[in-house]
Formats: C-alpha cells, structure tokens, sequence
C-alpha cells in the first residue's frame, strides 16, 4: 500500500525546509511580517497533510480475500475488501471514492454496478465485489485506489492497494443444448462391436428384441430355451477416447482464426465424455517444456477433467504448435489403438 497527495505545489512536502527559511527571514524584516504569517499557515497545512499522510500509511490497512481462484469463462464470482482503521478517512471527509480496477479480461461490479469510481458516504467494515472473467486463461488482479478529500478544499490523498489476487479462468463448459455435442462430434457411432456410450443395451441384461434397434441385435438360436434373444451388453474398457485439438491454421503457418472456439469445443467434449464415464486422452499440438507435443494420458474421472481444463487455459497465442500434417501423423502413431479418435473440428 502507497499513498500520493494531490495538493497544490505550494503545500508539498519539499517545500517544508522553504517555508521555514522564508519564515525567519520575513519574521524580523521590517514591514514584512504579515508576510511571515502566511508562510506560517502554509507550513502549518503542509505539516498537517504530512502527518495525515503518515499516519494512513502506518494505520490504515486493508486486506482482501476471494471466494475461488477458478473462474469459468463468463462465470461470476466474489471478493472481499476488508478495512481496518476506517474511521481515518471517515473523519476527515464525507465522500470517499474508490476506484475499481478494470481491464478486459475482467471486469469488476459493486451493487451490479460497473461504473469504474463510485462514491461512499462512509467507508464500512467489508465490501464485497464480484467479478467475471471474460478471457481464458489466469490474471492478476490490478490495484484499487481510495481517495479521501481533505478540508477547506486543499487536495486529497489517495491509498492505491494491490489486492495481489489472481484467477485461472477456464474455457466454459456450458451449452445450451446437450445434444449438439453429440451431432456435432458423432459420438456413439462407433462401428466397433462394444457397447456405446450411454447405450441403454451397455446394462447387464435382455430386452424384447421388438425394443432393440435393429443395428445392435446379435440374433442367435439358444437351445434351452428355444427362442431368439438380444445380445447382452456389459460396460467395456474399451469405452476410451482420443481428443485431437489442432490449433494450426487451416492454410499457411500460424493459429486458427477461431482457435477460442476451438479450444471450447475441447471442453464441451471433454466435459460430456467424462460425465458419462467415459475416458479420454488429449493431444493438443502445443510443445510443452519438454519439447514433446501436448498429451494427457488416458484416464476418468472429475480431477482428470480438471487437468484438461487447467491444459486448455493456459494455451496462448505465444506458444509454438506443430504442423497440422506432422502432427496428424504423430497422433495416430501415438494414440491407444483401441480408442475412438475424435478430432475437434469447427462445423
């Protein structure tokens, strides 16, 4: 925390020693010494916002604390302002000002209100901000400034805190029709000869075969009992897949136009397979540290969308990617054979 003084030149801290000196010499001039009390006064006032000035900066303080430090694009969330020591600035002025930091990876309310500086009769215990972020990818968040007006009319001082808050906004994984990620992506129709995903015939048990879709019935004659049945489905391991997110731009070197889109389609996916207990493996042509192309190995569960989601958001403009042909070649070399290959695509 740091506080700056917005005061005439004349009241400066640097002119202390000046005032003194033209104190004394105009104090036994003849004819001057009216002279002498107007430096007084100005001395005085300096002074006066000094040791205000001082005392903010060793009394006041202000902390804060968030509610998460993951944020899903569009989504909102709070945070706190806790002040101590208020009653500093409530005595000295009737109206305080705060301004809000804003930028455009985040924007930050107060009372649904996203005006940047908002006034306050008196500065209480707790305020409670929310804030949305609307990039992907983490941010810190930039410093608020309070301002308090000093009397007579002579300035004001301003105590510019950094919150020293960050959040990790995470492609959203909200749609707003479930089944378009299924028609989009084809999911299910696989031509393997395991269950699919969801499949009401994936239960251990039989069904009339008039209810059984055509394409799913096994027919066979059981000699005990001398009727035709329905092939009995059990869950499979081999319910696995393989996310491909290529970023490359469709003609020439560089990213795709709409790589965001792309990279939030990845979530939808990842988001829809996981939740139907599914696994899945990513590759994204993005070099990581070690010089090798993006993969997360096959695994399920929440904490395994977590990391894909952690992946995704940090992806930037700045990083190198492979070539799309390179990389087409390198997945299908790599990837488990036995998974379905579900490259992201744009429609």
């Amino acid at each position: 925390m740091h506080t700056t003084s917005d005061i005439p030149f004349y009241l400066e801290r640097k002119l202390i020693p000046i005032h003194i000196t033209f104190i004394l010499i105009f104090l036994f001039f003849p004819y001057t010494s009216w002279i002498s009390y107007i430096f007084a006064i100005l001395l005085s006032l300096s002074i006066y916002i000094e040791l205000y000035r001082k005392k903010l900066q060793s009394k006041f303080k202000v902390t804060f604390s968030q509610e998460d430090q993951i944020l899903f694009k569009e989504e909102r969330s709070t945070f706190s302002m806790k002040i101590e020591n208020r009653i500093l600035m409530n005595d000295m002025s009737k109206v305080i000002q705060i301004r809000k930091p804003h930028s455009n990876a985040y924007s930050v309310t107060f009372n649904n209100e996203n005006d940047t500086i908002f006034q306050l009769s008196e500065l209480p215990d707790t305020l409670n901000f929310d804030i949305v972020g609307h990039q992907r990818g983490p941010f810190l968040l930039d410093e608020f400034a309070i301002m308090v007006k000093l009397p007579l009319g002579i300035g004001n001082i301003v105590v510019s805190v950094p919150p020293l808050l960050n959040w990790t906004v995470y492609p959203s994984i909200e749609v707003k029709n479930p089944r378009k990620i299924r028609t989009l992506f084809n999911l299910g129709d696989r031509a393997t000869n395991h269950s699919p995903i969801k499949d009401r015939s994936q239960q251990i048990s039989s069904h009339p075969y008039t209810i059984e879709p055509s394409r799913q019935i096994d027919w066979f004659a059981t000699a005990k009992r001398g009727s035709l049945q329905a092939k009995i489905y059990q869950p499979s391991a081999q319910d696995t897949f393989t996310i491909m997110l290529d970023l490359s731009a469709l003609n020439g070197p560089g990213l795709h136009h709409q790589y965001e889109e792309l990279i939030s389609q990845t979530a939808l996916v990842s988001r829809e397979l996981i939740s139907e207990g599914g696994k899945i493996e990513l590759f994204i042509n993005k070099i990581d540290g070690t010089g090798r192309v993006t993969h997360l190995k096959i695994q399920e569960g929440a904490g395994h969308l977590k990391k894909i989601l952690y992946v995704l958001s940090q992806l930037s403009e700045r990083d190198v990617y492979v070539p799309h042909v390179r990389y087409n070649s390198y997945v299908n070399r790599v990837k488990n054979k036995q998974s379905q290959l579900v490259e992201i695509a744009l429609p």
